[in-house]
């Protein structure tokens, strides 16, 4: 099958077209994935983008347009730029669980300072992961909740729900470890 053939049966939807693209390309498309996203992506998020991209190139065939590169140069394109995306996510990821270990470790805890901040620490601790990130990006980072919903693909209401129910957890907490009234 030339370009023209294979773009064509693509575009009518025939299986066959995006079948024999990807028997001629997935190896240099898993590669160039592979290579963008270095050490980030485990063998299965690599996978994964490797299908992506070929799900665009099925569902966006119209888009090609030959008098601009071959076929499998537009695939490339279609490669790097959801690599790209794909890394700059995992490197979000990545930094927000750095950012978990380091600020409720120990050594960003002076021992002088009160014992609210240790129960606040044991608290955070309590959080489950996704609670615990949206907690430190809100409350230490004064990251605002539209960019954070962005990044998590959510919407505002649902991180105001969770900050609602971790508030009110964090009260719960301080009542029952030490007594204490939180406002």
């Amino acid at each position: 099958m030339d370009e023209k053939q294979i773009i064509s049966a693509i575009c009518k939807r025939d299986q066959e077209g995006l079948n024999y693209l990807m028997k001629e390309m997935k190896r240099n498309v898993y590669a160039l994935c592979f290579k963008i996203m270095g050490q980030i992506g485990v063998k299965e998020d690599i996978e994964e983008l490797v299908s992506d991209v070929f799900i665009s190139v099925w569902e966006k065939c119209e888009e090609y347009e030959p008098d601009k590169g071959s076929l499998k140069t537009w695939v490339y394109i279609i490669a790097k730029y959801k690599a790209l995306d794909w890394k700059r996510k995992a490197e979000k990821n990545v930094n927000t669980s750095m950012l978990n270990e380091e600020m409720i470790s120990d050594n960003h805890l002076d021992h002088q300072k009160i014992e609210t901040e240790i129960d606040v620490k044991s608290f955070v601790q309590t959080l489950n992961v996704n609670d615990r990130h949206l907690l430190i990006r809100r409350c230490f980072f004064d990251e605002d909740l539209e960019s954070i919903a962005e990044d998590l693909q959510t919407n505002r209401k649902a991180l105001d729900t969770r900050l609602w129910r971790i508030r009110k957890n964090l009260k719960e907490f301080f009542l029952k470890e030490g007594g204490k009234k939180v406002e």
